[in-house]
């Protein structure tokens, strides 16, 4: 039926801007970043969700890749600790941290590209969120930009069959129309 509630959706990370500004993607990709550094199931769909790591031999690729990343980081670690010493003859890190911190700045560059990726193919934005609802906060209306994972799995249609909207964070996706068993959901 028309208006029924097809979905709610979460997102991954979502910034604010002044009604009519789109915020920018590059500030969402930092937030996303930094989220996603916090909780490995987000970061799941954010390797999901980046078309780079499918076309580069998929998530399996990518995910091997940071592995193998942050094996290295750890044998470097545990040999310059265990093996080096300093010229006082101490054992050193100097050489470990290093070590340690360009393999992270090469992960954080992954997840980076990641979170870029994921970004310029799945946010969804709106330069102003309902008037009405902005009203019944309270508040002023904002624009919004996020990446909300469900939302991003939905095909895109020039003849779609619901509508979304963001409120309080969320994404909203309600049908336009009624929908029959088997059809697919496009926005």
């Amino acid at each position: 039926m028309p208006g029924e509630l097809i979905m709610a959706s979460v997102p991954l990370a979502v910034i604010y801007g002044q009604r009519g500004t789109m915020p920018d993607n590059d500030d969402l990709a930092e937030q996303l970043q930094r989220h996603v550094a916090r909780n490995s199931c987000d970061a799941s769909w954010l390797q999901l969700l980046s078309g780079s790591a499918v076309r580069s031999g998929g998530v399996a690729s990518a995910l091997a890749l940071a592995r193998e990343l942050m094996q290295e980081a750890r044998a470097k670690q545990s040999l310059t600790d265990d093996h080096l010493l300093d010229d006082q003859g101490k054992s050193g890190s100097k050489t470990s941290d290093l070590s340690a911190m360009e393999v992270q700045g090469n992960v954080r560059d992954l997840a980076h590209g990641l979170a870029e990726d994921a970004i310029r193919c799945n946010s969804y934005g709106e330069s102003c969120e309902d008037v009405g609802v902005a009203e019944l906060r309270e508040s002023e209306p904002v624009s919004v930009l996020g990446l909300w994972p469900e939302l991003s799995l939905m095909n895109h249609s020039c003849a779609p069959n619901t509508s979304q909207m963001a409120v309080a964070g969320s994404v909203i996706v309600r049908a336009t129309r009624p929908i029959l068993e088997g059809e697919e959901v496009r926005r």
